[in-house]
């Protein structure tokens, strides 16, 4: 599942992944976010160290994951601010359910239901 964090003042600063999520951005430090608005969609793809140094993947659409014990976070301050206006709500304490596509390697949260 995601989830968001906050930063100072309520401003939504990043998105949490539980540790089912963690668990596939294990070796990772970087990940791709897409917002589909068409299809109300949120992806998350990880970016492997092979692909940053070889420069494979366009610098501005990297974002940090750091992994705890049982948690991701992806900071994206830009992103939670798309979400927002995408859903016209405030983001605190929101959990979406996300599910793990094998063959495009993603984590694909729905959001038309929220």
């Amino acid at each position: 599942g995601a989830g968001h964090g906050q930063g100072q003042h309520g401003v939504q600063t990043g998105i949490g992944v539980d540790a089912a999520a963690a668990s596939l951005f294990q070796d990772v430090r970087w990940c791709m976010v897409g917002i589909d608005e068409e299809q109300m969609q949120l992806a998350i793809r990880a970016v492997s160290k092979d692909e940053v140094d070889k420069k494979l993947v366009e610098p501005l659409a990297l974002h940090k994951i750091s992994i705890g014990k049982g948690y991701g976070r992806i900071t994206s301050k830009a992103c939670m601010e798309q979400l927002s206006k995408l859903l016209h709500r405030d983001l605190d304490a929101l959990k979406i359910e996300a599910i793990y596509d094998e063959e495009q390697q993603y984590l694909i949260a729905n959001l038309k239901n929220i």
